[in-house]
């Protein structure tokens, strides 16, 4: 079975970059231009008032994936993470309206440039929950022995939209 890493963006975003790149202002700035050139559901914490804590919590969460990604041998290139699902989420897209979407093969990338969170990590990280990445190893160990069924990997009982989060360490990739 084929195994895939999707990401969608807004047609108003630029693929392969992350906002907590940019230095606070930087960000403030092109958070207030994305929320307001598009209505979708997925530039709502880019809302003025909400994005600086958005921004802060973000980057804290983060810090956390960096340092456990570390911590079980990965080699991160980048400070800041490209998000990605494992597989294709119709209600994550769906919350750009009309998405861009990259599809990367889970097999092309090197262990060391990945890791995954069972969930969206800031989701865990608001409540709590985000306790460190899975490798590529130990997430196809735990898919082999679910015969590759990736909602079976999620806590409790599959809610619609839940998925199985990818976090992308590394600038080769496209």
């Amino acid at each position: 079975m084929k195994l895939w890493l999707v990401s969608y963006r807004h047609a108003a975003s630029e693929a392969g970059k992350s906002i907590t790149e940019l230095p606070p202002e930087e960000a403030q700035a092109m958070a207030e231009a994305l929320y307001c050139r598009s209505a979708c559901k997925a530039h709502r914490r880019f809302e003025p008032e909400r994005f600086p804590r958005y921004y802060r919590e973000r980057l804290q969460a983060e810090r956390l994936l960096y340092d456990s990604f570390r911590a079980r041998g990965g080699m991160p290139k980048r400070e800041h993470p490209l998000y990605f699902t494992l597989q294709a989420s119709e209600s994550l897209a769906s919350g750009f309206g009309d998405p861009r979407e990259i599809r990367l093969e889970l097999d092309s990338l090197r262990d060391e440039d990945v890791s995954f969170t069972l969930g969206d990590s800031m989701a865990l990280y608001y409540g709590g929950a985000l306790e460190g990445v899975l490798t590529k190893a130990e997430l196809l160990q735990r898919l082999e022995a679910q015969q590759y069924d990736v909602t079976a990997l999620l806590p409790g009982p599959a809610e619609p939209g839940a998925f199985v989060e990818a976090q992308l360490w590394t600038e080769a990739w496209g």
